[in-house]
């Protein structure tokens, strides 16, 4: 479906179905196969290999969830691996309140649903030890993208300047901005 050029799967379709199959253990080693799986074009019917594929697949199209969506997956993955041989148990949470950041180094046979700080120099998780991948822009999307964020960047700077009554000529608030810009750009490199 997600294939068809005018379905386009919301953040919150890929976690309903996600948690929908945690809090029935499909995605436990030993849960019997989904029936139609494979007939549909996942490699498992189910278990960790069936979470990594619905997991890439969610990335391909989504670049974050919400606090509450991110409560829900907890909470079903809490409830569906509750019978597992883990080192860790998870508990669920009250679906009000907040995941815990545990910034920890996992042990061998510990189940990660975590929420974390990312180390912003390397990029790496600290409790799983995975590396972030970048999403690398053509040359032509990249200067799409400055141009866009240096009219918009300009565009603010001016409506904060006029709101603060910024003594600044006009050409100095439009090369502020831009500079700014292009600092954060060279950065980017």
């Amino acid at each position: 479906m997600r294939d068809e050029p005018c379905v386009r799967l919301e953040p919150e379709n890929y976690v309903l179905l996600i948690a929908t199959l945690a809090e029935n253990g499909y995605f436990c080693s030993t849960s019997e196969p989904i029936a139609g799986a494979k007939d549909i074009g996942y490699g498992n019917g189910s278990g960790p290999m069936l979470f990594d594929e619905l997991v890439a697949e969610m990335s391909e199209d989504v670049l974050e969830i919400t606090s509450a969506s991110a409560r829900r997956l907890y909470n079903a993955l809490a409830n569906g691996f509750h019978n597992e041989e883990f080192s860790n148990k998870l508990e669920p949470i009250h679906s009000l309140a907040g995941i815990a950041p545990m910034n920890d180094e996992a042990g061998g046979n510990e189940l990660i649903a975590s929420r974390v700080a990312m180390e912003k120099s390397t990029g790496q998780c600290p409790r799983s030890g995975v590396k972030l991948r970048l999403i690398k822009l053509e040359k032509e999307q990249q200067k799409q993208l400055h141009n866009s964020l240096l009219e918009l960047s300009t565009n603010r700077f001016e409506e904060f300047a006029v709101r603060h009554n910024n003594t600044r000529n006009k050409a100095q608030n439009d090369d502020y901005a831009a500079q700014q810009l292009n600092e954060f750009a060279k950065w980017l490199e």
